[in-house]
């Protein structure tokens, strides 16, 4: 049985609860209320890069924007994220999460990312089948760093389509985007990143958490 995104009461929850409406705002919003400014400004150059291309390929304008947008969406979206909103929601594996991390532990050796974190299910050892990896990937201020982040995010989202893994990607170089995440939560981390363990000084390791699917 396919997950439920809202579990609240109401016909306007009943509404945004059917498929085609969840998969139509996935596709339409891809995720930009989650997003820093700079990554909402990468993510946007995608579509008028694509959209650009299909219209000296021959389009009209609003066929070459629709295009470019879901062509943005399909590999740099997180569509097995939605999926478990659409069909059976059981798509996690142990096997899944420890390819993940083992991505997530190669990225994190970069001069530019200062920390990979992880949140939600996760974090909380409530990680199920059904459930999705959330990764935050902080790195450092800039353009360089900031660009070099937004490409690996995409690339994780990317692999999250081919092995079709439920990756949750975004990225942020300030530690008050951590304020958005619900206050219980206590972030995950690979690199033990100073100025976030004074943050989050009871943070552990991602490595050190159970994973029972």
């Amino acid at each position: 049985m396919a997950k439920i995104k809202y579990a609240r009461r109401g016909l306007l929850y009943a509404i945004l609860n059917l498929k085609i409406m969840v998969l139509l705002s996935n596709v339409l919003f891809q995720g930009a209320r989650y997003m820093e400014f700079g990554e909402l400004l990468y993510k946007l150059s995608i579509t008028i890069f694509l959209s650009t291309a299909l219209y000296f390929s021959g389009l009209d304008v609003f066929f070459s924007i629709c295009l470019g947008h879901v062509g943005n969406y399909i590999f740099n979206g997180q569509f097995f994220v939605v999926y478990r909103y659409l069909f059976a929601s059981k798509v996690l594996t142990k096997s899944k999460v420890e390819y993940v991390l083992d991505c997530c532990s190669n990225l994190s050796d970069s001069k530019h990312i200062r920390d990979v974190l992880f949140i939600g299910s996760l974090c909380r050892n409530t990680l199920k089948e059904s459930s999705d990896i959330d990764i935050r990937i902080f790195h450092n201020s800039g353009l360089i760093s900031s660009l070099f982040a937004y490409c690996q995010a995409t690339k994780l989202r990317f692999l999250g389509l081919i092995y079709r893994v439920p990756v949750d990607v975004f990225c942020f170089s300030n530690l008050s985007f951590l304020n958005k995440i619900d206050e219980r939560e206590v972030p995950l981390h690979i690199n033990r990143e100073r100025e976030f363990m004074a943050m989050y000084p009871n943070s552990l390791s991602v490595f050190d958490s159970k994973v029972n699917l």
